[in-house]
């Protein structure tokens, strides 16, 4: 879905196979950072996480800001 995405950009890939490609390597050069930065200063959350356990990935990522978890923060505001 991500590589589909950056199609539709102005600057994006011309296909969907470099459009793949960069997604790999966009996520390749964060995780690398990441791990650089260290647990202190990068926190990854995966997409099937975030979907399939949206409490658990928020409270995770409330933890890593050091801010208080709210179950306000699940709720979905749609126009």
């Amino acid at each position: 879905d991500v590589a589909s995405s950056y199609l539709a950009l102005d600057w994006g890939p011309s296909d969907v196979w470099k459009a793949a490609r960069l997604w790999r390597h966009d996520v390749t050069a964060g995780r690398a950072a990441g791990k650089v930065l260290g647990p202190q200063q990068y926190v990854e959350v995966r997409y099937e996480q975030l979907t399939s356990d949206p409490a658990a990935a928020l409270v995770r990522v409330c933890a890593f800001l050091d801010l208080p978890f709210d179950a306000r923060m699940l709720e979905c505001a749609l126009p």
